[in-house]
């Protein structure tokens, strides 16, 4: 096979990228035609989903308790008997038919590479100082 043709094979591959912000739009357009608990549920979603993306790389205790509660939230896949939210993540994504496993997992893969670019920036030089050799 040649170059192109295996790039143009991997391009099915891709993972589509898509912004909070249209992901939210599409979710809020299907919303009318379910009518008030759907509707509560979307902003709830979209309210955790910023407070996990806004706040991932917070250094105030605000913000840092906003991102925990937001992720405890939705990455806790089980939780033990009885302690289960009433309105919880999964049952949330199950009444508006979202794949709750697939976006936890794009969730976590945002978060590391957030973490990642922080990491390698709080590690550079700053203006001034020299690398060590």
């Amino acid at each position: 096979m040649s170059s192109d043709a295996e790039k143009h094979k991997d391009m099915h591959f891709e993972p589509d990228v898509m912004l909070p912000t249209q992901f939210f739009a599409t979710l809020r357009r299907q919303a009318p035609t379910k009518r008030g608990e759907c509707q509560l549920m979307v902003a709830v979603l979209e309210d955790a989903v910023h407070c996990f993306q806004k706040y991932s790389l917070a250094r105030d205790r605000q913000g840092q308790r906003l991102f925990r509660e937001a992720e405890e939230w939705m990455m806790v896949e089980t939780w033990p008997a009885g302690d289960e939210p009433t309105l919880s993540f999964q049952y949330v994504c199950d009444m508006v038919g979202l794949d709750s496993l697939c976006l936890r997992g794009g969730l976590r893969r945002w978060r590391e590479c957030q973490s990642a670019a922080d990491d390698s920036h709080t590690r550079a030089p700053h203006r001034g100082q020299r690398a060590a050799a």
